[in-house]
């Protein structure tokens, strides 16, 4: 079952765009695809081996874990793929070369970890209403200094941005901000939300408008000409292809080609 769309007039269900995550602002699209639904309904009633439904929701959706989409973010707390969301940040052993005495590594206490065959997985809270996510591998050796790994392409430097931002709430220094999405995108996306909420509820673009951007209603000829119209369906159309696939988008820095 996807999300409940009867409350989309209020503005105040759509607030958190603006401080969470651009990992959690991807599932609030996920969570809205009608075959994804239909995949986890598939998983929870599955009643044999679950491995060949859970492998085709992780390659077909880019997800580590399931999860079900009546799961608001933050709270769903959803892991993606490390290769889908290049925010994630991997821990490992840190070389004899460069590690320091175990017992001054600050203490990390994760708000949710969830253990798999290959490895750790868990969430930190920054404090912000946001959190990072951490992989650390299965072979990783307990009670050992830590580091993390930076691959030396193009996403080495979205995952330095998020061990920047780890080690600022680990050393009590300010969090910076996630850069992944700019205010004016969150506000984009936010109205993208409550219109598509606005649409699979019944509502017709005129009402989308009137609630979105507070417009008074209008005759059909002037509702024709005007440019809001136009605003809506472009909105409109973006939501849909972000709940297609394009929330991949939002789990990485954009780039220049």
């Amino acid at each position: 079952m996807t999300p409940d769309a009867s409350g989309w007039r209020s503005p105040a269900l759509y607030d958190h765009v603006e401080r969470i995550s651009a990992s959690d602002v991807a599932w609030e699209w996920l969570r809205r695809n009608e075959a994804y639904d239909r995949d986890f309904q598939a998983l929870t009633a599955a009643k044999g081996d679950p491995r060949p439904l859970t492998d085709k929701i992780r390659q077909r959706w880019g997800l580590r874990f399931p999860g079900g989409p009546l799961a608001a973010p933050p709270e769903a707390g959803v892991f993606w793929l490390p290769r889908e969301d290049t925010s994630t940040i991997i821990l490992g052993e840190a070389p004899a070369s460069v590690s320091t005495d175990f017992e001054r590594q600050p203490a990390m206490a994760p708000a949710r970890t969830i253990t798999a065959a290959d490895g750790t997985y868990a969430l930190h809270d920054l404090g912000t209403g946001q959190y990072v996510r951490l992989v650390q591998p299965a072979d990783t050796p307990a009670d050992t200094a830590l580091a993390a790994l930076i691959p030396l392409s193009l996403d080495g430097f979205d995952r330095l941005e998020a061990v920047g931002r780890l080690l600022a709430v680990l050393h009590g220094r300010t969090v910076p901000p996630e850069t992944r999405l700019t205010h004016q995108r969150r506000a984009r996306l936010r109205r993208m939300l409550q219109s598509f909420d606005g649409y699979r509820n019944g509502a017709t673009q005129q009402e989308i408008a009137q609630v979105v951007f507070h417009m008074a209603p209008l005759d059909r000829d002037a509702w024709q000409a005007s440019s809001t119209r136009h605003a809506i369906k472009s909105l409109l159309r973006d939501a849909r292809a972000m709940i297609a696939g394009g929330y991949r988008t939002l789990l990485r820095h954009r780039r220049q080609a």
